[in-house]
């Protein structure tokens, strides 16, 4: 995920930041497929992208629910290292597996050793956290795209009350 770039302001609009687009990019910003014309006809399109988006809503909240096991804030990473001891078979190109999990707090990164014995859980539960948290920005963003295309459907259906002189 190194080197994405998200953009940052302002969308467009009648765009809808989605969870994913056609060619499979996340967090992508996309026009409304608004249909023109009638209201109703309008109102028919808005209604049918909402219920995939709260399809879609529904799925990601889903998989919040569904989180029972503990995790752990962070990014596990596996690496090798060199000791640096002469003899070592490091020196060979063998190099000793070392795992960390990488940290953010107060915009400090930290990094932690963690034991042999307790990387696989480690991995596991740093995993789930970063899943966990995907789940939390698609909930957020179809959140707001349902926002945006409720607006618009209430624009679409609302009429002006101008009374008929005479009547």
């Amino acid at each position: 995920m190194a080197g994405t770039k998200k953009s940052v302001g302002r969308k467009a609009k009648g765009a809808v930041r989605s969870g994913a687009t056609s060619d499979g990019r996340r967090g992508s910003v996309r026009p409304v497929p608004i249909p023109s014309g009638k209201s109703s006809a309008r109102a028919t399109g808005l209604r049918r992208e909402m219920r995939g988006l709260v399809s879609r809503l529904s799925r990601a909240l889903d998989v919040l629910a569904s989180a029972k096991q503990p995790l752990v804030k962070g990014v596990f990473q596996n690496y090798g290292v060199r000791c640096g001891k002469a003899s070592c078979w490091c020196n060979d190109g063998h190099l000793h597996d070392t795992g960390i999990l990488a940290a953010y707090e107060d915009g400090k990164r930290h990094s932690i050793y963690v034991r042999k014995r307790d990387r696989p859980r480690i991995q596991r539960q740093s995993a789930e956290y970063r899943r966990l948290r995907k789940a939390r920005a698609e909930v957020v963003r179809l959140s707001e795209a349902i926002a945006e295309l409720s607006d618009a459907l209430i624009d679409a259906l609302a009429e002006e009350y101008a009374p008929r002189r005479g009547e």
